[in-house]
Parts: structure tokens; sequence; C-alpha cells
């Protein structure tokens, strides 16, 4: 059975101009675009009974851990952003 690639999204390729500078609404269109795209590659690579939305927190969180490390603040603020969005939901 052959491995199936794990997509991979690019954040600042979802950037079209400074994250902390943006408006609100600005901000809230990026999360989406990127909730979008990550439910779609979550949806392609795991089973339908899995929980995407316990998955999603899980990739969010690990990913902020990890940009944290890099110092990649201007992703960490987005990541920090979309796990709110997820929280208020």
């Amino acid at each position: 059975m052959a491995k199936r690639k794990i997509p991979s999204i690019d954040i600042y390729q979802m950037i079209s101009g400074d994250y902390f500078n943006m408006t609100p609404e600005e901000k809230q269109d990026i999360c989406n675009q990127l909730f979008e795209l990550l439910i779609k590659n979550i949806q392609t690579i795991s089973q339908p009974e899995l929980n995407t939305f316990d998955i999603l927190r899980s990739v969010l969180q690990n990913t902020l851990t990890e940009y944290e490390k890099y110092e990649m603040y201007e992703a960490c603020s987005i990541l920090k952003d979309m796990i709110k969005t997820m929280d208020e939901a």
C-alpha cells in the first residue's frame, strides 16, 4: 500500500501583506482560508471516523509550538488567531 503524501501549507504564501497591520476582517479572511485548506487536507489523509475538529486543533497547536521555537512570530500570531476562533466556536 502506497503511503499518502501529506500536503503542506505555507502560511506565508497566504498573506498578501503584513499580518500585524491587517484589519480584523482581513485577518479573519486569512484564517478562514487556512481553515478551508487544512480541513480539506485533513479529510484527504485521515479516516472518516476520526474527528476533524480534534485533528485540526492538534495540528494548529503542534505547528504553533514548532513555529515558536524558530521565532516565526507572524505565523504564530495567525495560528493563535485560528485557535482562538476555534475556542469561540
